[in-house]
């Protein structure tokens, strides 16, 4: 994917959007769920299951697919269907982890 092929970031923060193949997996309460995108302070993730989730501010960690994991705190801000939108309040997603994904996705994109 080229710079030019990219949708317009109208956030404050860049969001990397993941193709099903590629999502990395956010653990909550020791279940995974697919990620469909993710910035600094927020990931998007799918619950098909529809499993209740903390209603408060809780821990979780995402699983990249290079092996490293990102340890997060936040909180639940949205349900829409079976897409959850987390706020991160106190530990994010590194800036460096955000760029390295970007070019994974790149990379991947030109197989």
């Amino acid at each position: 994917m080229t710079d030019e092929n990219m949708p317009a970031q109208r956030r404050q923060h860049f969001r990397i959007n993941y193709p099903a193949r590629y999502a990395p997996v956010i653990m909550i309460r020791g279940r995974g769920y697919q990620v469909i995108d993710l910035s600094e302070v927020g990931i998007r993730f799918v619950n098909a299951r529809r499993i209740p989730l903390p209603d408060d501010i809780f821990q979780a960690e995402i699983r990249f697919n290079d092996g490293e994991t990102v340890p997060v705190v936040g909180k639940v801000i949205r349900i829409q269907n079976d897409q959850v939108a987390m706020l991160l309040l106190i530990k994010n997603i590194p800036y460096r982890k955000l760029l390295s994904e970007q070019a994974f996705l790149r990379e991947v994109s030109r197989r």
